[in-house]
């Protein structure tokens, strides 16, 4: 029994010990880092209506493609925002909304604009469309906010 004592705690078993302070030591400041987080957590909402009609979006077709569909968007808002899918109207007044994923989501930082594209939309098979994006608020009538 002496023996196993003695085995359990040599070198090995200092080693292991060390090794458990410096994990512990790593992770001291990463719990310290919590404590500066802002006092007021943010959620993603969707754009209210008068967020939306802030925005500048352009969208069409190009002349020579008829089923790519390109978009703009120009975002004027104090925070970044996100556009994940666009609802397709059909001119058919049986048909029902076609929605479609942008993929990778479109991510418009404050006070700049970016470009999308969206193949087999076709031109022809289009009555209008419809977009929701979202961006980081405090509550979800505030302003959106950028995380800095």
């Amino acid at each position: 029994m002496k023996g196993l004592c003695t085995d359990f705690f040599g070198p090995a078993s200092q080693r292991a010990r060390w090794l458990i302070v410096a994990a512990l030591a790593c992770h001291l400041p990463l719990q310290a880092m919590s404590w500066f987080r802002p006092a007021t957590p943010f959620t993603e909402y969707p754009l209210s209506n008068a967020e939306t009609a802030r925005l500048g979006r352009q969208a069409g077709w190009p002349a020579d493609d008829p089923t790519t569909w390109m978009i703009m968007v120009r975002n004027p808002l104090s925070g970044p925002i996100t556009c994940r899918e666009v609802q397709f109207f059909q001119k058919n007044p049986d048909a029902q909304v076609r929605v479609r994923v942008l993929q990778p989501p479109l991510y418009v930082p404050a006070g700049q604009s970016r470009n999308s594209l969206l193949a087999d939309v076709r031109k022809n098979e289009i009555r209008d469309w419809g977009m929701q994006c979202f961006c980081l608020k405090a509550t979800r009538e505030g302003s959106c906010e950028k995380l800095s």
